[in-house]
């Protein structure tokens, strides 16, 4: 959901994230058990007289239904965590300012809060609702 005034925001929606974590574009993410750590899980097998260390199979992994990646769902978004980004601002926001978010829309901020305005890449526009700005994510 968008994000509202007053609310500690980690990162943005980003069309640009240089790095995906956690995608699995091609397999069902949690296809495997891991441990407390996130790591993956092994169990040793024997295939004709050979012992091999594969991924233990999660149980409630079904090779029958559909897999479809996360950048072709509806609930799934890519977040930019750190660095540059471009996000969505209101008519208040001038480069060099602080921002905040304000119903998924970055307005300046009143309390030296916020990421960064590097620079206004597109300048507001009332019929859109909103300008566009690079802001930095630290």
């Amino acid at each position: 959901r968008k994000a509202q005034k007053g609310e500690k925001v980690l990162g943005v929606i980003s069309e640009t994230a240089g790095v995906v974590m956690g995608g699995a574009a091609f397999y069902w993410n949690d296809r495997y058990l891991r441990n407390e750590f996130g790591g993956i899980i092994y169990e040793t097998v024997t295939v004709d007289g050979h012992e091999y260390k594969i991924p233990k199979e999660n149980p409630a992994y079904d090779p029958e239904s559909e897999y479809v990646p996360r950048e072709e769902r509806d609930e799934w978004h890519v977040v930019g965590l750190i660095g540059q980004v471009y996000v969505r601002v209101d008519n208040t926001v001038r480069a060099g300012d602080l921002i905040v978010p304000d119903g998924g829309i970055g307005t300046k901020s009143e309390d030296g809060t916020g990421f960064q305005v590097m620079r206004i890449t597109k300048e507001y526009d009332s019929k859109k609702g909103y300008g566009m700005a690079l802001v930095f994510i630290r």
